[in-house]
């Protein structure tokens, strides 16, 4: 499952040779549960102490999340951001996450141009800024140092296709640092988000995030322990290619994990990017409960259309035209009314709690009033967005509409 759609390989599925995937024995479910939410403790532990006790002067040496010691001169003024949609993240840290931008990436505003017309009304600030595009090649470096950057921001998932180009950074004096929210979410978004803290000087702000993020995550993985788990799809971009692109076993397969989901195209996806599963294989695994995925750049499409600045009734709109789509309108997930749609952009966001606590209701209807992803979000922008995050970001197709 991924971020921009440039992430996926642009590949139509290929028939599965196997319809049916294995069982997996409970103790080997739990065991997996169980090692995502340690490698969340592990992360939070690292982040224990308070923020004012870790050192934020500079110069000084920061540990990125893939494990390399980045040496940062001075307190960065002017970011290279090469992931725009990151700029979400800045704002669980910085009151304006613009004010140290010199350059963003452009998949902001051609991804989700709901979220960047969002945030543009925040902060003005981001129409000012030039902008920069990986077209899946990696950042033209040119193009990069003409904003004159003091420090790069990438992406773990840009960062794997480009350490010839952090090479040549680092030679010219610009460091450059990793982030993921994508890869490896659950252990990854504390350690990020205090990155971030730290470089933007509020990781007091940071900590207090990862604080109530670790603990949401820790409340779903207790209330989901031991309860059967329904069997489940995740289509990514229905509508983009024929179906059905499926989250792997991690990214976002560890949020299906901790919401007590079974996911069908875990044990042949292992990786975060997912894949194509079959209609066959779909047909055959008959899941117990379908969620598309969708973005506020789907508009116009066949698809959900997700995120800020779209309306709950254009978003169940979208799920509705997907649920008549072959393989899709066959299946009983869908015939039961048992069919969500989430916003992509969960998988790649510090937001992602809200689409685990979605996801855990939609497995678990039964913990309705023990989790509120509403109430999550409310308490979210009352205590750390830099501004309001608005929109329809999940929805659900009743019994009723169901074809």
């Amino acid at each position: 499952m991924d971020g921009p759609v440039a992430r996926h390989p642009v590949a139509r599925p290929r028939p599965a040779r196997q319809f049916v995937a294995p069982a997996i024995p409970d103790m080997e479910r739990r065991v997996r549960i169980s090692g995502v939410l340690t490698m969340l403790l592990l992360s939070l532990l690292v982040l224990a102490m308070p923020a004012t006790a870790r050192d934020t002067a500079f110069p000084r040496v920061v540990t990125d999340v893939v494990g390399r010691e980045v040496r940062i001169e001075a307190a960065p003024q002017r970011i290279l951001l090469a992931e725009g949609i990151q700029l979400l993240s800045l704002g669980l840290v910085a009151p304006d996450p613009t004010e140290r931008l010199a350059m963003i990436g452009r998949d902001l505003e051609a991804f989700d141009p709901g979220l960047h017309a969002m945030l543009l009304r925040a902060f003005p600030r981001l129409g000012d800024l030039p902008t920069i595009g990986d077209d899946g090649a990696g950042l033209p470096i040119e193009s990069a140092l003409a904003a004159r950057p003091d420090l790069v921001i990438l992406s773990r998932w840009q960062y794997d296709k480009a350490a010839g180009l952090v090479d040549e950074f680092t030679a010219l004096g610009v460091p450059v640092v990793v982030i993921d929210f994508f890869a490896e979410p659950i252990a990854n978004t504390p350690k990020s988000l205090a990155l971030l803290g730290d470089l933007l000087g509020h990781p007091e702000r940071a900590k207090a995030y990862t604080d109530f993020y670790g603990a949401h995550l820790a409340k779903v993985g207790e209330l989901t322990a031991g309860l059967d788990r329904p069997s489940v799809l995740v289509h990514a971009y229905p509508g983009t290619w024929a179906c059905c692109w499926s989250a792997g076993r991690t990214g976002f397969g560890e949020f299906l994990e901790i919401a007590g989901g079974r996911n069908i195209g875990a044990d042949l996806l292992p990786n975060e990017l997912g894949g194509p599963l079959a209609p066959e294989y779909v047909l055959v695994a008959d899941p117990d409960v379908y969620v598309a995925t969708g973005i506020s750049g789907g508009a116009g499409s066949d698809g959900v259309v997700l995120g800020a600045g779209i309306a709950p009734d254009e978003a169940r709109a979208g799920l509705a035209r997907v649920a008549l789509m072959p393989t899709v309108a066959d299946l009983r997930a869908v015939r039961k009314g048992r069919a969500h749609a989430v916003w992509n952009f969960f998988n790649g966001s510090p937001l992602n709690i809200l689409a685990v606590e979605a996801l855990a209701l939609w497995l678990h209807p039964e913990l309705e009033g023990k989790i509120d992803p509403a109430a999550t979000l409310a308490e979210i922008d009352r205590r750390f967005a830099a501004t309001p995050i608005t929109g329809t970001f999940w929805t659900s197709l009743a019994a009723g509409a169901a074809p």
